[in-house]
């Protein structure tokens, strides 16, 4: 059982050398393992619960990391309000009810609720729950209020959708949002998707989720965090390998970036015969291949059939549809899902 961490007061006058009264007893009831760690954290908490305009406090934090109000308002970033929260050691020994008050890349300091007293924490003795909680309340935004996912990603799609492992451990299948690349049979569809990949292989991302599209996709802003927050949505329409995708983004900024691409014949802007994807998909070809009456893939394409919550697209009938079942069409199941090991639908 998780205990409440002891409020622990700086003395002066102690010998340098005692121990404090909580310590004797964690000492008596904790096996030796779990009394070394409880003795760390605690040792700790002793040197930093001292008052927020210490040298020392003000030390510790001196070069903290997140980013200053100045900085945030020069960016347009923001970072979200905190509040109250239960914080629990590595060790699952203590917890405190605290605020996250400011951070850097070897401490946190959290008020505490109970005394309002600030504390300095290393980080590494933080619980791994905490530990992500920190990169996730640190990261800033945009959108103050967006979901926003860390993480690496596992798997280029497209030129507008990837997969992402989360820091925390899930994946999410993420579609840049505001932007329509080509689609993987146009041209210029593959130099997208090799473009995308060089941006963001091993690289660490901060995705900012908007909403949901029916297929099961996070819809987001995707922003390289190891090169300087770079916004990849706009960085993409700016090489010329995606449309801004006016009929679901007013957003002026990608707009913009679509003005100068075209200005400067970027990409797929060479292409006098160009089709947008969306036209693309409903059936749209350049004269000299297709002819420009055929039918749409939106009504020709195969049907295959994705689940509420699945990863994988299956053929009609599979036993995973038990639950659940939502047509798509195979093209776009083949950009965002993998083809069911067991019911093998098209590829």
């Amino acid at each position: 059982m998780v205990s409440e961490l002891p409020a622990i007061e700086s003395n002066a006058s102690s010998d340098a050398g005692s121990e404090t009264p909580e310590l004797d007893e964690i000492l008596e009831t904790v096996e030796l393992a779990e009394a070394l760690d409880a003795a760390k954290s605690m040792e700790a908490l002793a040197v930093a619960e001292v008052a927020e305009d210490s040298d020392q406090q003000q030390s510790m934090f001196a070069t903290a990391t997140a980013p200053s109000a100045e900085a945030l308002a020069e960016s347009g970033l923001s970072l979200p309000k905190q509040g109250n929260r239960t914080w629990i050691d590595k060790a699952g020994i203590h917890s405190v009810i605290a605020t996250l008050g400011n951070v850097n890349s070897t401490h946190v300091q959290l008020e505490r609720a109970d005394s309002g007293k600030n504390i300095a924490l290393p980080i590494e003795t933080l619980s791994e729950r905490d530990q992500v909680y920190v990169a996730y309340a640190i990261a800033p935004r945009i959108d103050p209020e967006a979901e926003v996912v860390l993480g690496k990603v596992n798997r280029v799609m497209d030129g507008d959708t990837i997969q992402i492992d989360a820091i925390e451990g899930d994946s999410r299948t993420i579609r840049l949002v505001g932007i329509d690349a080509p689609e993987s049979s146009q041209r210029f569809g593959t130099a997208a998707k090799v473009w995308l990949t060089q941006q963001v292989s091993g690289k660490t991302l901060r995705v900012e989720i908007t909403e949901k599209d029916r297929y099961g996709r996070f819809l987001g802003n995707v922003y390289v965090v190891d090169d300087g927050d770079r916004w990849l949505n706009r960085e993409i329409i700016l090489a010329g390998l995606a449309w801004h995708y006016v009929d679901y983004s007013k957003d002026i900024r990608l707009a913009q970036a679509q003005q100068v691409a075209r200005g400067e014949n970027a990409g797929l802007w060479q292409d006098a015969r160009k089709v947008a994807p969306w036209d693309f998909r409903n059936g749209e070809r350049i004269e000299t291949a297709i002819p420009v009456n055929a039918e749409s893939i939106r009504t020709t394409d195969i049907q295959v059939y994705i689940t509420q919550y699945g990863s994988k697209y299956h053929s009609d009938g599979c036993k995973y549809l038990a639950k659940s079942r939502q047509p798509i069409p195979l093209s776009r199941a083949k950009s965002a899902y993998e083809p069911c090991s067991i019911c093998k639908p098209p590829r």
